[in-house]
Order: C-alpha cells, then sequence, then structure tokens
C-alpha cells in the first residue's frame, strides 16, 4: 500500500504530505476553502463578515509560515505566497486602507517572527559572520513584508475609492438610480427608490403623481431619474 501512495519521483506520499512544507500550503488552502464556502452559502451580516475576513487572512497566512520552520530556503518562497494573498484580497474585498494595512502586516507577522526565531543561516553570505547573515535575513524579510503590506494598502485604497465613487454616481439627492429603462432625444427614464425608512418601510415619495411640466431635480450626467415609473425630464441629460 506504501508503495502504490508516492508522489512523481518516488517520493513517499505520507511523509511529503506529513512534512511542514506540504501541510502548511494545505491548511491555508482548506482555510480559504472554508471562508469560500461561508460567505457563499451562509447569509451573515456585515460585520460577520469582516470578522470573517480578518480571522481568515490571518489564520491562512499563519499556516503558510509553517512552510518555513526547517526550512530557511522557503522563506522567499512563502513572502511571495503571502504577497499574492494580501493583494487579491485588496482587489476582491471591500476594505478601508487602514484594515487593509492592518490585517496584511499582521498576514506577515507570523512568517517574521519564524524568520527570527528558528532561523540562523550560515552560508547564506560567505564570508560573512553568523549575526551579519542572520540580520540580514531578518531585514531582508521585514522590507519584503513591508512592500507586500504597502502594495496591498495603495490597491485598497484604489478600489475602495473607486466602489465610493460608483456608489454617489448611482445617488440623486437622497434617492438612489436602480437602472436606465428607457429614453430617447432630451429625456430618459430609470428607476430611482427612495431611502429605507428607519422603522422599516419605504418612504413615501413626496413627488408622487407630479405632472412631467414640474421642476425636477436635477440629474447626474448621462441619467434621467424617474420616481417610482413617472418619467421626470432632465437639463443636463446627455
Amino acid at each position: 500500500m506504501r508503495e502504490r501512495l508516492a508522489l512523481v519521483g518516488g517520493a513517499p506520499f505520507v511523509a511529503v504530505v506529513k512534512g511542514p512544507i506540504a501541510s502548511g500550503h494545505l491548511a491555508a488552502s482548506w482555510t480559504m476553502g472554508l471562508l469560500w464556502l461561508l460567505a457563499r452559502r451562509a447569509r451573515l451580516s456585515v460585520r460577520s463578515l469582516g470578522t470573517l475576513d480578518a480571522v481568515s487572512i490571518v489564520v491562512a497566512c499563519g499556516f503558510l509560515s509553517i512552510m518555513t520552520m526547517n526550512d530557511e530556503g522557503q522563506i522567499l518562497q512563502v513572502l511571495l505566497a503571502l504577497t499574492v494573498t494580501v493583494m487579491i484580497r485588496a482587489i476582491l474585498v471591500p476594505s478601508r486602507p487602514r484594515r487593509t494595512m492592518a490585517l496584511s502586516a499582521l498576514a506577515f507577522l507570523p512568517t517574521v517572527v519564524v524568520c527570527i526565531a528558528r532561523h540562523s543561516p550560515t552560508a547564506l553570505l560567505p564570508g560573512f559572520t553568523a549575526a551579519c547573515q542572520k540580520q540580514y535575513m531578518t531585514l531582508n524579510t521585514v522590507l519584503w513584508s513591508i512592500l507586500g503590506t504597502t502594495l496591498a494598502t495603495i490597491i485598497s485604497r484604489v478600489t475602495y475609492g473607486l466602489r465610493q465613487q460608483v456608489a454617489e454616481a448611482d445617488e440623486l439627492g437622497q434617492y438612489v438610480l436602480e437602472e436606465k429603462i428607457g429614453g430617447g432625444g432630451m429625456r430618459g427614464l430609470a428607476c430611482a427608490s427612495p431611502p429605507a425608512d428607519p422603522a422599516g418601510g419605504d418612504q413615501a415619495h413626496p413627488t408622487a403623481g407630479v405632472r412631467r411640466s414640474q421642476a425636477a431635480p436635477q440629474a447626474l450626467p448621462g441619467r434621467s431619474p424617474s420616481y417610482r415609473g413617472a418619467q421626470v425630464p432632465s437639463s443636463s441629460w446627455r
């Protein structure tokens, strides 16, 4: 049975999986898979999603740091994996830059700790003392961690700002433009909904039943609002 469970190259499957490199990688992958399942199937509040986001990114990157426990040569590979992970999160998850910076720093922290606590290289820089090589490896790890955190923060700032601009572009005063449903010439027809009433119901629209000749709020460029299906002329329609 053991002879059959062998990887390409003759390495025993069980021995490879039990090693820190494979186990850390698999544990991190399973953590992200669990995150995907929970976020996809469960109906969670915004606060719960935020907690799930923070816990999963820190735990998954902590598992990746296990790959460096016994092999200092894995540090650079893990730093690359961590950088890709935090950058993908910054692209996909709407998050304020400060939150992204904090979570990214926590994601890199376990690897930095393992590097300082576990490894004392002697062949990294031939001719230099062990203390100098230790400082070099630690500084290199810290600088790469800062770079990854900075890149993720910049990406989050750009994407979060774009999302905010898109959200503001869909608002007209106190109403939210949902979709354009028609138009022609200098007029357009769009669906707009009032903000939700704190008591749970929709607010009554003050212009319900208004005639088309009455004045209407100025629309955003390229849009013309309609309230509950009533067309409203727009002087700025383009």
